[in-house]
């Protein structure tokens, strides 16, 4: 400034960032005081009545659609939440994916716990610590060892040589050696154990996957899938019968006893292509849902001694709280439907949908499916005149994933265009994530961190909140295109977009982990006036470096504890989940029933609400209010990436001499105890239900692991070129490139043994000896392979049924 007394910096003047965040505030206030003003001249909302009916149904469909126990076959109880501390390996709740979720953190903090101890007695054992604490030159160190004068207090005598003690600087990196030594072997240890521990914890995952396999009696434990069939034959009762006659001669059985009846199928399941009909058939199913929850509450509301209590009065909908706005315009739009369906199935029709050549096969008992699939090549012999050409054969698959997993709308996409539009995705991630580190997570570092840090202070105020408030943006932008991006590739089960997820995530979260470490290396280093850099991690070359090496490893600590390992989580809850339910409430209210804001103003807020763009401001169905309310959904996917992005930094700590290396496995072990409460209200209480129903995204989870595996033997490598044990006169550059190198082989030889010592892609079905039928399994499961398949269900209600069928039976 002018008078020299303090630095002001340029980007402070320029920017004017305490005038953004001000006008940003007078703008708000502004804004509710035309809300106010608006409100007193114009009125309520027209239609506040009946939109307020519908937020308050969708708050209710809130709760209702979150993850509980549905038994549907109950007299009593239909539904009830599952106790936190239910046992996920035993209950099929949302399918194989969650028990092994929780087995990985059991992992992690097995792992942890064995890292504290050894880094922990290693570093007390080589008796660094007071070495270690000569470096310190913090205010508290200095207080600490300051010099009282006998008969001059209260004076006392600060000196940055009093940490120092009695110990000279050769003694002191004498133990320094000896701890680079032991540090050495001890980490060798560690990281055989690791190896050893993570094929164990690979193999007890796979032997997981197929103990609750055998134990829970699913959907796909009675399908099969058929593939090579003529793309015209949509016809389900007619294919119901030839497979099943095909299968029946292929799998004769004698007529002596209950036990031995003939193969039945129950139906077959189409794989209808729509992908270019797919907005049409999503929009007709949710037509179709809104009129199904009508004639629900009118029959419910038939019972007068039932219907006010699981009805109540502000959440009663009717016509004109749908999509329709009223009787007249449903009815006639259910005939509307009605005729689109014949266009789709009529025999005749040039808008005929066809199918991908695939289909479920379902039967009555898991026998039939065992039996059919011992005999498949003579069972499908028998179906050949109905495959697509002669040279294409008809074969039979079996099925691991569950119906709600299967995604209809992309069965028509083929493999080889799936793979290239996953070649298409990757690239453009990537250019997503270079931009953003280039455009604004490099120059936010450059022009804000590191120029305070180079005077050793932090940016802070307006500057801080309005670049926090922007890489906010930028990370809910990137995960959202993410989601979109691989939502469109084409991918037929849902475990390959999770594992595509997995990897993208996985990706993200390395790249900006890692730029803040580079971060926090820089500003570490250039605060150094001994021009200190990297190298000094591969070499014992100074008390001072050792030094500025613990500051590092500080800050990667204070990095990490408490954001990463505790407040990253709960604030999930809060930004995933508080938030955006009381910004859509209050959009909702603003919007639909106090119509408080000019019409101009209220299309740009319709815009902000989910599921709202393309209404009017005049009716809010309620499917468009209960699509707007729905909480997250369980996104195990997602919470992998963190499991193995923290171990790696964590891992890195053991490059650095500090007292902070076992802290940090210690807070990590703690983390992971943590996490694992968490992830339980997480699941159970406060997420809507997605279904991993194969061991697959686990199994990706598992080769990623090598990741972090191989920091750890890095870091035995650096150990050894430090102590002199590996390459004691080999230049920087080549102890760089070993160190390197170490990491790569030990990736490599991880992903060798994982993939050919426990073969985790193979997949079979568990042996059943339960005798449980399709009926059975259905009666406590919300799903089938029928109402699953979105054709299908709109097939047997616009096609099959009667067509004097009115829009209000039931």
């Amino acid at each position: 400034n002018e008078d020299g007394s303090a630095c002001v910096f340029y980007l402070d003047k320029a920017w004017h960032f305490d005038r953004i965040v001000m006008g940003v505030v007078y703008a708000v206030v502004a804004l509710l005081l035309l809300a106010l003003l608006w409100r007193c001249v114009k009125g309520a909302h027209q239609n506040r009545e009946g939109n307020l009916k519908s937020i308050m149904r969708a708050r209710r469909h809130r709760h209702l659609c979150k993850v509980h126990n549905w038994q549907l076959g109950h007299a009593k109880m239909v539904r009830e939440l599952y106790p936190l501390t239910v046992d996920v390996h035993k209950v099929h709740i949302l399918g194989v994916g969650l028990p092994l979720f929780y087995n990985s953190i059991c992992f992690l903090a097995v792992i942890a716990i064995l890292f504290t101890g050894v880094t922990y007695f290693t570093f007390t054992g080589a008796g660094v610590g007071a070495a270690l604490a000569s470096t310190d030159r913090s205010d508290g160190a200095l207080v600490t060892s300051a010099v009282r004068p006998e008969g001059q207090a209260p004076a006392i005598v600060l000196s940055p040589l009093a940490p120092c003690g009695q110990g000279s600087a050769r003694a002191i990196m004498e133990d320094l050696r000896d701890f680079a030594s032991t540090n050495f072997y001890a980490i060798g240890v560690l990281y055989v154990l690791t190896f050893a521990i993570s094929l164990a914890h690979g193999k007890r995952q796979l032997a997981a996957a197929r103990t609750f396999d055998s134990e829970n009696k699913t959907m796909s434990d009675y399908a099969l899938r058929l593939s090579g069939l003529k793309k015209e034959l949509t016809n389900e009762a007619e294919l119901t019968a030839k497979i099943q006659e095909s299968f029946r001669a292929a799998c004769p059985r004698p007529e002596a006893s209950e036990d031995s009846k003939a193969v039945e199928v129950i139906g077959v399941s189409i794989c209808y292509d729509y992908l270019k009909e797919w907005s049409s058939v999503d929009a007709m199913r949710d037509r179709f849902l809104e009129r199904m929850d009508l004639d629900l509450q009118k029959k419910i509301l038939s019972d007068a001694h039932a219907g006010s209590n699981v009805v109540p009065e502000e959440e009663r909908v009717t016509a004109a709280n749908t999509s329709a706005g009223d009787e007249d315009a449903m009815r006639r739009q259910v005939e509307e439907d009605r005729k689109q369906a014949r266009a789709w199935f009529d025999a005749d029709s040039k808008e005929r949908l066809r199918s991908t050549g695939e289909l479920f096969v379902v039967f009555r008992h898991i026998r039939d499916v065992e039996d059919v699939w011992a005999v498949r090549e003579q069972a499908c012999r028998g179906l050949q005149p109905l495959a697509e050409s002669p040279t294409v054969p008809v074969e039979l698959f079996q099925v691991f994933s569950e119906p709600p997993s299967v995604n209809w709308w992309h069965l028509a996409v083929q493999p080889a265009e799936r793979n290239k539009r996953v070649l298409g995705a990757m690239l453009k991630i990537s250019a997503i994530i270079t931009c953003v580190q280039l455009l604004i997570i490099l120059p936010y570092s450059r022009f804000i961190l590191w120029p305070y840090s180079a005077i050793g202070s932090a940016a802070g105020g307006a500057k801080m909140q309005v670049a926090g408030a922007i890489l906010g943006v930028v990370n809910t932008f990137m995960g959202i295109q993410i989601w979109l991006t691989v939502f469109g590739l084409g991918f037929h089960r849902k475990d390959g977009m999770d594992m595509m997820v997995l990897c993208s995530n996985t990706a993200l979260g390395m790249i900006n982990t890692f730029f803040n470490i580079i971060t926090s290396c820089i500003m570490v280093f250039s605060s150094s006036d001994d021009g200190f850099g990297p190298w000094t991690l591969v070499k014992m070359e100074s008390v001072v470096a050792i030094g500025v090496e613990g500051s590092l490893a500080a800050n990667i600590y204070n990095m990490m504890m408490p954001g990463t390992f505790f407040v990253g989580y709960l604030m999930s809850i809060v930004m995933a989940g508080l938030v955006p339910f009381a910004v859509n409430s209050l959009l909702m209210k603003v919007i639909y029933v106090w119509r408080c804001l000019p019409d101009c103003i209220l299309n740009v807020l319709r815009v902000i609400l989910p599921w709202a763009g393309d209404l009017s401001l005049d009716n809010y169905p309620f499917a468009r209010a209960e699509k707007g309310f729905e909480p997250m959904e369980v996104g195990i996917s997602g919470d992998y990436s963190a499991m193995i992005v923290n171990p790696s930094v964590c891992f890195c700590m053991l490059f650095f001499v500090s007292p902070y290396v076992w802290k940090t496995f210690f807070m990590m072990f703690l983390s992971m105890i943590f996490y694992y409460c968490f992830c339980r209200y997480q699941h159970l209480r406060f997420c809507k239900p997605a279904y991993y129903t194969t061991n697959r995204l686990d199994t990706t989870v598992n080769f990623l692991w090598g990741i972090p595996l191989s920091i750890v033997a890095a870091a035995w490598c650096l150990w050894g070129l430090r102590s002199g044990h590996i390459a004691p006169e080999a230049s920087t550059t080549l102890k760089f490139t070993l160190v390197a190198a170490a990491f790569q082989a030990s990736l490599v030889a991880w992903l060798l043994a994982y993939r050919f010592l426990l073969d985790p892609w193979r997949q079979f079905d568990a042996e059943e000896s339960d005798k449980s039928t399709f009926e059975d399994v259905k009666a406590d499961m919300l799903y089938t392979w029928f109402n699953c398949n979105p054709v299908y269900a709109l097939k047997c209600e616009y096609y099959f049924k009667d067509a004097c069928r009115t829009a209000d039976s039931v």
